[in-house]
């Protein structure tokens, strides 16, 4: 079964927020700091992680993206 990836489009605090556990979103390097997306969850997500949720972020160079997955 192909997961649909969606493209964040809107802050990326915001669209760590509104992730549903599974889903994966695609963040453009052209877009976003690939730096700051990887310490968002352990920075201004911290209570949003004391409230138990959780993502995980992959680096892809050759699409110039990162991945990031909500996991809880």
């Amino acid at each position: 079964m192909n997961k649909r990836i969606r493209t964040a489009t809107d802050d990326a605090t915001v669209e760590f927020r509104k992730m549903k556990v599974g889903e994966t979103v695609r963040f453009p390097f052209d877009d976003y700091n690939n730096n700051s997306l990887r310490s968002l969850p352990s920075s201004a997500l911290a209570n949003d992680r004391k409230k138990g949720k959780s993502w995980k972020t992959r680096t892809d160079f050759k699409e110039g993206c990162v991945f990031v997955t909500r996991t809880a």
